[in-house]
């Protein structure tokens, strides 16, 4: 799939803020991000003067990256990457995870090449968030069949993120409060401490490898 025909502008997508909240203390490091698309995120995360390398499977965004001034290169996340052990400070991975067939391995392969302690920020969206249970009952299949292979809820995900060598340390997952987008004509977006595979839409979690 050519993902350059449905993200065709930079826009500053709900779990950006969150995500960027839980590591915006990071100055100085060498980090790696896996699909880094337009770079809206990359943006945010360079500002702090670090040492960012961008992977994306689209060869239009790695030349735009490029262009840009970004260390940019094609990757493919199913793949063994193409880095040795123990490169990188961080990694971020923002709504890719979903997109991957052997999602295991991934996480396996991105704590091969982080350091010691390295730390790893993903999101992912929550399959059994209460909208999508809303959405399964009234006859509709899960949101974005085909183009997500994958679908994890919040505590089927941290399992994996254990089992796969690390340590979850923070977290700041998000959901839209209820009739926002009809009452304020855009989501606001609240982050729920309770029953977080029910109310949770998207999974934001930081965690340390171990």
């Amino acid at each position: 799939m050519n993902t350059s025909s449905w993200r065709s502008k930079a826009e500053e997508r709900p779990w950006y803020a969150p995500a960027y909240s839980l590591v915006s203390d990071i100055k100085h490091e060498t980090i790696i991000e896996f699909g880094s698309g337009l770079g809206e995120f990359a943006k945010k995360i360079s500002e702090g003067k670090n040492d960012l390398t961008c992977l994306d499977i689209d060869k239009e965004y790695v030349k735009s990256l490029k262009i840009r001034g970004y260390k940019a290169k094609m990757a493919d996340f199913n793949s063994k990457l193409d880095f040795k052990q123990s490169t990188f400070d961080g990694a971020i991975c923002l709504e890719v995870l979903e997109h991957i067939v052997n999602a295991e391995f991934f996480l396996s392969e991105i704590h091969r090449i982080l350091k010691d302690n390295g730390w790893l920020l993903l999101s992912t969206p929550n399959i059994a968030w209460i909208g999508y249970r809303i959405r399964h009952l009234l006859g509709n299949v899960p949101p974005k069949e085909g183009y997500h292979y994958r679908f994890f809820n919040n505590s089927y995900l941290k399992k994996i993120i254990e089992d796969k060598g690390y340590r979850i340390i923070k977290e700041s997952s998000i959901t839209p409060l209820p009739l926002s987008r009809i009452f304020f004509k855009k989501p606001i977006w609240i982050k729920p401490k309770v029953l977080q595979n029910l109310f949770v839409q998207d999974i934001i979690i930081l965690a340390r490898k171990i």
